[in-house]
């Protein structure tokens, strides 16, 4: 099942479990982790964060706990956009009356939005959230019982965070897990979903996870998704493809100002071009950051380039910061400059990703008392390939 939820507040504002002091740089060693663990048998960092929101998945009854079992209710948050491109000026004014957006940047991504004829991210998103539950329930068959629950929320589209969790409220829930499907924390972007989940009904608590951007499952259904996507250029050539690992749109502009931000991006880079080396790779990030995706573009033209696969890493799901800023905006640069542009497909339910956000999301609730604490795993006498 999928449904709506509220929350209240869960002490600070962000609860940092990402242990970041022991990843110096993008360079440093992986942080030893039982949740994620490459095919070399590299165990990754998996860190936590803030959530905050929920929609009816529809489709199928809502799963019923087992007498004396528990059910935990997942709070899936996601930016959100409009699924219509008739509702695209209505999202406008709501970033510019309630997110305090400039009306001119408002419009410009509203005209993004139109340029696409709506976003596929609701849609998306019940996907995975419908992956998820389906997983986690699975596995609680097997383990303890517990039927879990899976709600999608939205910061500035329909499904609300504030009416979901509002919702979950009157339902009588009382605590959640809030999982942003951002890997990536900032406060102005999976931090702000926390933040308005916050400011619902005391009643209800959320159980945040602020940040995932090492979680094994992501690192490796990313680097999957490189592997498929090189595929598509000529066998001859796809040794030396440049990968383009590339931020735009507003998580662009959070990267250009958010140096925490941004060595969340830098680590994710780092740990996915492990995986696929040698590959050749690259950065896009924006502003301040880096040069942006048509300045990578011009550089990797003037150096011979005549390929380049682009590895959106801002979020996992299709949205406008791919459909328009990668697929039409990137290949209108590209097409002068003979290279030909590739990018890869998202994550969206990535069995990998969907398996690792459900490690995650069940060790979040066990550590907060809401489910049994799982048996531990045998570690593994595996060296990380370039670590020792």
């Amino acid at each position: 099942m999928v449904t709506t939820g509220r929350t209240g507040p869960l002490g600070p504002a962000v609860v940092a479990i990402g242990h970041r002091e022991t990843i110096a740089s993008a360079g440093a060693n992986d942080v030893g982790n039982s949740m994620g663990q490459d095919a070399s048998g590299e165990r990754d960092a998996v860190p936590r964060g803030l959530s905050a929101e929920t929609a009816d998945l529809g489709g199928e009854a809502d799963p019923q706990p087992a007498d004396g079992a528990a059910s935990v209710d997942v709070l899936l948050l996601a930016e959100g956009g409009p699924d219509r491109a008739e509702d695209v000026a209505d999202f406008a004014r709501r970033l510019r009356e309630e997110s305090g957006m400039p009306a001119e940047v408002a419009e410009a991504l509203a005209e993004r939005y139109a340029a696409i004829g709506g976003s596929p991210l609701l849609r998306l998103t019940r996907v995975q959230a419908a992956a998820l539950e389906a997983r986690l329930n699975a596995d609680a068959r097997t383990t303890d019982g517990t039927t879990w629950r899976l709600h999608i929320a939205m910061r500035h589209w329909h499904p609300l965070i504030e009416d979901v969790v509002g919702a979950l409220a009157a339902e009588g829930v009382t605590r959640v897990v809030g999982l942003p499907m951002t890997p990536h924390y900032s406060p102005l972007g999976s931090g702000s979903y926390h933040a308005r989940a916050a400011a619902g009904p005391s009643s209800l608590q959320v159980v945040p996870i602020e940040r995932w951007h090492l979680l094994g499952g992501y690192l490796d259904a990313l680097a999957d998704r490189v592997r498929v996507g090189l595929a598509r250029f000529p066998e001859a050539a796809r040794a030396q493809v440049p990968v383009v690992f590339a931020v735009s749109g507003p998580q662009g502009m959070i990267a250009a100002g958010d140096d925490a931000f941004r060595r969340d991006l830098q680590e994710t880079v780092f740990h996915v071009a492990r995986r696929i080396a040698p590959q050749p790779y690259t950065v896009a990030f924006p502003g301040s950051a880096g040069p942006a995706l048509p300045d990578v573009l011009q550089r990797l033209a003037d150096e011979g380039a005549r390929h380049a696969l682009v590895v959106p890493i801002g979020s996992v799901t299709e949205h406008v910061d791919t459909l328009y800023d990668v697929d039409i905006e990137a290949r209108r640069h590209a097409e002068p400059l003979a290279v030909r542009l590739e990018r890869i497909e998202m994550l969206n339910d990535h069995p990998i990703l969907v398996g690792g956000l459900a490690d995650l999301v069940r060790a979040r609730a066990a550590e907060a008392g809401l489910v049994p604490i799982p048996a531990a795993k045998p570690p593994t006498a595996t060296t990380p390939a370039g670590d020792g």
